[in-house]
């Protein structure tokens, strides 16, 4: 995946398409800007694409009070097992790498 801003940071991993939604909503906390309606709206896109296909949606959010890119990336790697790709500044994706963790230990294997 081609990143075109060289000040944002990429966080990515492999989810089962029910676990989109899910997982996005965490990022609702951490930011302002990103509501569970953008969180719906994704999750919902996510669901109509093909396998190898893919779709990107941008926000400005505020991050620790700074205003800032979002970007998110879905790429349907697999019949519903979507890649989930998250651009942001560095602060912004050490916190969503912490909750990929967590949200993967949470749901096992």
């Amino acid at each position: 995946m081609e990143l075109s801003d060289p000040g944002l940071h990429e966080a990515s991993a492999n989810f089962d398409l029910e676990h989109i939604g899910p997982f996005l909503t965490k990022l609702v906390g951490y930011v302002e800007g990103f509501e569970i309606s953008d969180v719906a709206h994704i999750a919902g896109e996510a669901a109509s694409l093909d396998v190898d296909s893919e779709q990107e949606w941008q926000y400005s959010v505020r991050v620790g009070g700074l205003q800032s890119p979002l970007r998110i990336r879905v790429f349907m790697d697999d019949i519903e097992a979507p890649d989930l790709y998250i651009f942001a500044v560095e602060p912004l994706i050490a916190k969503v790498n912490e909750a990929m963790e967590e949200f993967f230990e949470e749901s096992g294997p």
